[in-house]
This record gives C-alpha cells, sequence and structure tokens, in this order.
C-alpha cells in the first residue's frame, strides 16, 4: 500500500513537472525512448520508474532527482506569505478572545465585584495579543513591499538588546504581581476568609511596576511595537 501510494506521489510529481515544461506525453516519450503508454502509466502510479529512468526524466524535464521524489520545494517567499496569514489569524483570534473575555469579565464584576479576572485580561491577553499582532504586521509589510534592512551590525545588535532588555525588564517586574493576582483569585473563588489585598511595597520597585502597569493596562499599543521590534531584529526572514 505505501509503495503504491509512494508511486503515485512521484507520477504526480512527473506529470506536474512535465505539464510546466509544456511536453505533452508523446514528446515526453519520445525523449525517454520510451511509449506513451509508459509515461501514463508513471503518472498514474501504475507502475515506478527505476532510478536510472528517474534520472533520464530529471534529465528531460530539467528539474533535480529529489525533486521527482518529494516534490519541489515551497520557496521562501511562498512559505513566509503563509507563515504570515497564519499570525495574522492567530494574532486577530487572539485578540477577538480577549476582547470576548473582557466583557465577560466586566459584566461579572458587575454582579460579584471581584475585578481580579478583568485585571489580568487587561495585563496578560489583551498587550500579548497586540504584540502577536504587531510581529504579523511587520511580516506583512515584508511579504507586501519586500524591505531589507540595511543597518550596521552595531545597530543590529543595540536593537536587539534594546529588545530583550525591555521584554526582560517588563517580565521580571510584573511577573510578581500577576502572580499575587493569581493567588488572590484562586482565594477569592475558594471562598477564605480574610484576604491581604494589598500589594507589598518596596519603594523603587514599586515605582517601576507601576510604570510598566500603566502601560500594559492604558497603553498596550505599546506591545504592538514591542512584536514589531521582535520581527525585525530576530525573525530568521529580517536578518542579513
Amino acid at each position: 500500500m505505501a509503495r503504491k501510494s509512494i508511486s503515485r506521489s512521484i507520477g504526480a510529481n512527473i506529470r506536474q513537472f512535465r505539464t510546466e515544461k509544456g511536453l505533452s506525453q508523446e514528446e515526453m516519450a519520445a525523449a525517454l525512448f520510451v511509449t506513451r503508454q509508459t509515461v501514463s502509466n508513471y503518472e498514474t502510479g501504475r507502475s515506478q520508474p527505476d532510478l536510472d529512468m528517474l534520472q533520464q526524466i530529471s534529465a528531460v524535464l530539467d528539474v533535480e532527482l529529489v525533486w521527482l521524489l518529494y516534490g519541489k520545494p515551497e520557496s521562501p517567499s511562498r512559505r513566509q506569505k503563509r507563515r504570515t496569514a497564519v499570525l495574522l489569524a492567530v494574532s486577530f483570534l487572539w485578540l477577538i478572545l480577549s476582547g470576548l473575555l473582557y466583557w465577560f469579565a466586566v459584566s461579572a464584576a458587575r454582579r460579584t465585584y471581584v475585578t481580579m479576572p478583568r485585571i489580568l485580561i487587561r495585563l496578560v491577553l489583551i498587550p500579548s495579543g497586540m504584540a502577536l499582532l504587531g510581529a504579523a504586521l511587520a511580516q506583512l509589510l515584508d511579504c507586501v513591499f519586500g524591505f531589507e534592512r540595511r543597518m550596521s551590525r552595531k545597530l543590529e545588535t543595540a536593537g536587539r538588546w534594546a529588545v530583550i532588555g525591555f521584554s526582560a525588564v517588563n517580565a521580571l517586574l510584573v511577573l510578581p504581581f500577576l502572580i499575587w493576582c493569581g493567588w488572590i483569585l484562586i482565594q477569592i473563588l475558594s471562598g477564605a476568609g480574610s484576604i491581604a489585598m494589598t500589594f507589598p511595597r518596596i519603594p523603587v520597585y514599586q515605582v517601576l511596576l507601576t510604570f510598566f502597569l500603566n502601560v500594559m493596562y492604558h497603553d498596550p499599543f505599546v506591545y504592538l511595537l514591542l512584536g514589531g521590534a521582535w520581527r525585525l531584529f530576530f525573525s530568521p526572514e529580517g536578518t542579513r
């Protein structure tokens, strides 16, 4: 069964490359010194050409032998377009889902006075969705305009470190607060009696944390730029 499947796959590849070459089965058969029926059998998978015949076919069709066996590899531009479409779809679905969850969280908060789910959605799901969308839009611009970055190695390195630095500081500062929010939410849902609702105050840390929380909560579009920067400096298609 597997052998028949392989024969059909090779036959489909032969038919594809013959058609692209603009040859009829009769013309290809004449070039290979075989009958038209033999070529037809190859293409339909009724019979499989041996290695010598495959080499002759690849020479006649002017394609790599491995292409006859496994198909023509996808071009980088086509692969990039497919990845861009997937990334755009995922980012839009992520943001739509985040918006729906936020709407439900706000509705629930009016009835239960539990605001923690709404806060977590605004601090986690929406900024991460914006970052995904930023990466998708940057990749889309690359697909449409085919831009090539022409920057010095120093500028490229500085950009990478800036993106890594901002992301790392953001994560290290906000992660303890998010863990605390999650713990409070678990306590509320479990019906615990007294709950310490005040996050520990550490002077310098509190100032930096407040800055990043304000950005994440009120200005999530910053993460649109951050996602685009990640794609620009770290994506294989965006690097030299």
